[in-house]
């Protein structure tokens, strides 16, 4: 085998820019196989490329799931959004119904705008994402 078909933890370390011990750490955790050859580690590159193959892959997957709760997110804060709008569309009928006074529409009505405007503060926030 030539020398050339392994890295040393260092020279991984280096051309990841992570520090050495996490590839000490992930050596430990046999996320990557590693041969111990003296004091030195070495790790085969073509085991390294899997590795990092995994992580693509784990990366991917991890990045559909937040997409999907970001969508997930999104749709209940619009679902709810709406249902805010139609509780203060209601409030306003019973105060011209006289079923409720002004101070309690008022009261109602505030609540009710406040929650709406968190809904869009977290809106404006998911869908930047």
């Amino acid at each position: 085998m030539e020398k050339n078909n392994f890295y040393t933890a260092e020279e991984l370390a280096k051309e990841l820019r992570v520090n050495i011990m996490t590839i000490y750490r992930y050596i430990k955790a046999g996320k990557v196989k590693a041969y111990k050859i003296g004091k030195e580690f070495r790790i085969d590159k073509s085991e390294f490329c899997g590795f990092l193959d995994k992580v693509k892959t784990e990366l991917e997957r991890i990045k559909k799931r937040q997409s999907k709760f970001y969508k997930d997110s999104v749709i209940k804060i619009k679902k709810e959004y709406n249902q805010i709008q139609g509780k203060l569309d209601k409030s306003l009928d019973l105060v011209l119904n006289g079923v409720i006074n002004k101070d309690e529409f008022s009261k109602i009505s505030k609540e009710l705008q406040e929650r709406k405007a968190e809904l869009e503060y977290k809106l404006k926030d998911y869908e930047s994402k």
